[in-house]
């Protein structure tokens, strides 16, 4: 009996130090753990939605570094989510003061694709001069971004008036000139008039109310006496 017992205790023992990870740095990222013998390096993404995925990173494992989150290098690649990205350069590769990805040619963003996240480029952008732009509420999406010379909308740039670009949502901007919604100028939307009707809850200029970057059919000429003939009643 005693036998057995030792025999059930080693037998834990050992499950135990198989299931064993140790985080390399917390305070960088959670995501890269050691093995128990630190001859394996693990990526756990941590998350439950919208799916949990962990792999063993195939690295040099002596030079392997974490940088911050999911990014992490050794003596030969840039390192995301665990897997090599040769397309970077290591040796320009940064997150820059809002975290965002850039080496001394693109800035990169990700999307998901299956259980990983996609590199993605914007494209045409000047990594120095580069940032993501908040909408109106302070919400930070990857949708707008500007650099130096040109906006950009879902990683492609713009033709717009770069010094009048204004970004009201997620979806609509406008310049001096024309009124857009996302990358589209809206055929017939005035510029100067353009803007966001609280209590319509709609985009409107000084003919049309719009949704979906269309025009809604509907005269507000009309409209608005119909409404106030609807409140005296």
């Amino acid at each position: 009996m005693k036998f057995v017992l030792i025999l059930l205790s080693l037998s834990l023992a050992v499950m135990l130090l198989f299931f064993y990870k140790k985080v390399i740095s917390a305070a960088l990222s959670k995501n890269y753990l050691f093995n128990w013998n630190r001859s394996q390096i693990i990526f756990d993404n941590q998350q439950k939605f919208p799916v949990h995925f962990s792999c063993q990173v195939d690295c040099d494992i002596k030079t392997f570094e974490v940088i911050k989150d999911h990014w992490a290098k050794d003596k030969n690649f840039i390192i995301y989510e665990g897997k090599a990205r040769p397309e970077i350069d290591i040796h320009s590769f940064h997150l820059d003061k809002n975290d965002l990805p850039k080496d001394n040619k693109f800035v990169y963003t990700t999307s998901w694709e299956g259980n990983t996240k996609k590199l993605l480029v914007w494209e045409g952008a000047n990594p120095v001069a580069f940032e993501t732009l908040p909408l109106r509420d302070g919400y930070k999406p990857d949708l707008w971004g500007k650099d130096d010379k040109n906006y950009f909308y879902m990683l492609h740039v713009i033709t717009c008036d770069y010094n009048s670009f204004e970004i009201f949502d997620a979806t609509y901007a406008r310049d001096k000139d024309s009124v857009y919604y996302g990358s589209v100028i809206i055929d017939g939307a005035d510029s100067k008039t353009f803007h966001y009707d609280r209590e319509t809850r709609t985009y409107r200029d000084k003919n049309n109310m719009y949704s979906q970057g269309k025009k809604l059919i509907i005269n507000l000429h009309l409209l608005i006496p119909m409404i106030n003939e609807l409140i005296l009643t």
